[in-house]
């Protein structure tokens, strides 16, 4: 089991940029080279397949280096937000990030508000008579997502300057746009540079007519969905995922069980999953992750666990076409349509 790559992976700099390359053609099938920066963290693909994937620009998809096909993947960092308030709206956006894989810290100046917060499923709560007492707790992250969600004028400014002075990725604050006007316009007197400011979306979430806390927690987060799309991260290796393919490592209830890792590297059509999208299988069926569901990812499983099986696919890795449009008998069990290439690897 290749355990000591996934080790790597969890201790990698988020703050650097991360490549795993995962090797395609037939003689180099499921070798990896893992950068990060100029570091070459991994590599069993030998010093001049190394060499020419670190010169390659940071992209994800197919590439070629010293003419072996790979998959290039930019590995994202656990996506991150944090949450000012937590009244009935932020609860909801707190609900519905988790479910989005967001790790959530809720800042709150009530007490009462703060613990309905962490029932709401955030991860870390931050709580003091003042926000401004909180700021010196709150972590840093070029990518964190702000949602500023107090419950008044000045709470939310107070927060909101706060926020655009922290590395971020997108900052969001809830109110009228009068409401908000007036906050810009203080924030303004008080210095903040206008570049800044634009950066602000407010009213925070996209305009689809949103009534309930419910409604307005869906097109908040759909906005920071489609703001963090424009990043050129895969889906990489979310923490649970990593937690399950090291179990076997640290001696869980697994230990020792081969598990097959089910990359799509490619696809064509309408597949419901891009290049990136990983599932991770057992004997048994899936343990964690999805490439989209359906017949597609049946198939795969099935191919899967016929290579833990011994049945069939004996090698170490191995790519796959799944074809989601050919056979018209399928049509309903594959609706998406289009075509995946998925490699599956032994780990």
């Amino acid at each position: 089991m290749r355990t000591s790559l996934y080790t790597d992976i969890v201790a990698l700099d988020p703050n650097r940029e991360n490549r795993l390359f995962t090797f395609l053609s037939p003689d180099m099938c499921g070798k990896k080279i893992l950068l990060s920066g100029d570091e070459i963290v991994y590599e069993d693909a030998g010093e001049n397949l190394t060499a020419a994937a670190a010169s390659l620009p940071a992209e994800n998809g197919i590439v070629r280096p010293g003419g072996c096909e790979a998959f290039q993947e930019i590995l994202g960092r656990e996506p991150r937000m944090t949450v000012f308030g937590g009244g009935y709206v932020a609860q909801r956006v707190i609900a519905i990030a988790k479910m989005c894989g967001y790790r959530v810290t809720a800042a709150e100046d009530r007490e009462a508000f703060a613990a309905k917060a962490g029932e709401a499923g955030a991860d870390e709560v931050l709580c003091d008579s003042t926000y401004q007492a909180l700021f010196p707790l709150l972590s840093s992250d070029p990518q964190m997502v702000y949602a500023v969600l107090t419950r008044g004028h000045s709470s939310d400014r107070i927060c909101l300057k706060k926020a655009l002075c922290m590395p971020h990725g997108y900052v969001g604050m809830i109110g009228s746009r009068r409401k908000n006007a007036a906050v810009m316009e203080a924030l303004r007197t008080e210095g903040v540079p206008e570049k800044l400011l634009a950066q602000v979306h407010a009213p925070i979430g996209l305009s689809i007519g949103a009534r309930t806390p419910e409604e307005i927690a869906v097109s908040i987060m759909a906005e920071i969905i489609q703001v963090r799309s424009t990043l050129r991260e895969s889906y990489g290796f979310p923490k649970e995922f990593l937690r399950a393919i090291l179990e076997a490592e640290d001696g869980g209830a697994c230990a020792g069980e081969e598990r097959i890792l089910a990359t799509i590297v490619g696809k064509e059509g309408s597949a419901p999953r891009d290049a990136g999208a990983k599932i991770l299988i057992g004997k048994e069926g899936p343990i964690a992750g999805t490439i989209g569901g359906g017949g597609g990812e049946a198939e795969v499983i099935l191919r899967a666990q016929g290579m833990l099986s011994g049945e069939s696919w004996g090698t170490a890795a191995q790519l796959a076409v799944i074809d989601m449009t050919a056979d018209p008998s399928k049509q309903e069990a594959l609706i998406c349509g289009g075509r995946i290439r998925v490699l599956l690897e032994r780990i």
